[in-house]
Order: C-alpha cells, then structure tokens, then sequence
C-alpha cells in the first residue's frame, strides 16, 4: 500500500514541525495587549491621561503618504534624503500634533481595537497631501 498525503504516517511527527506559528502569533497578540495595558495603567496611575483621548495613528500609512505626496519628478537620492529629514523630526512633530489637540498618540500596530484613527489628522498637520 502506498502512502499518500492525508495518510497519518505521511505527517510528520511535531518536533519536526517546527514552532506552531498559531502560539507565536497568539504570544505576539498578548505580549502587545500586555504592553498597552501597562503603559495605560502607568499613565493612569501617574495621573497623566486626565482627560486626553487617546488616539492612534498609522506610522506606516504617514510615511507612504509623505512619499505619494512628493513631486514624482524629484530622484531617488532628493527623495531619500526628504525621508530621511521626516525621519528625523517626525517624532517632534507628533508631540506638537498631541499637544495641540490635548491628545495622546500611540502607533497603531500596538492597537487592537477601540480606539480612533487619528492619521487624517495627522496628515494635515503636517501639510501632506492625502
């Protein structure tokens, strides 16, 4: 008799499997919502969240718009370096954006649900076009 695919001696035993890709990403999911509760515990705790919304935005979303929004004509050198200069005051310009609106911004990839989507807003502060 041959062995075929769905045989259970065709599957391989589980050490050899390899790590269970459904436990990483569970582990991943609660190392996140692990993080995101103690940092809003902190921030609660220290009296530091009164009553600013906490809002996220989408840092990756942010980026790809700024390049979109750049003269297609420039080089990949003038845009690099454009990059680079957001890169390098992005961090500062979210603070100006946070203190401005009394808001808290957390990156989205740390937010599961619940929470509103402040990029668009993001966006135009920082005069990018959407």
């Amino acid at each position: 008799m041959t062995e075929t695919a769905a045989s259970p001696s065709a599957v391989l035993p589980s050490e050899k499997r390899g790590p269970n890709v459904l436990l990483i990403v569970i582990a991943f999911a609660a190392t996140i919502a692990v993080n995101l509760a103690v940092t809003l515990f902190v921030l609660d705790h220290y009296k530091l969240l009164s009553d600013r919304e906490i809002v996220s935005i989408n840092a990756a979303d942010t980026l790809m718009a700024f390049v979109a929004s750049q003269d297609p004509t420039i080089s990949a050198e003038e845009l690099a370096a454009r990059v680079k200069d957001l890169n390098a005051t992005i961090d500062a310009r979210i603070e100006r954006f946070a203190s401005e609106r009394g808001v808290i911004v957390v990156n989205s990839a740390a937010v599961l649900a619940g929470m509103r989507d402040a990029t668009g807003e993001l966006l135009s502060h920082l005069e990018i076009r959407q």
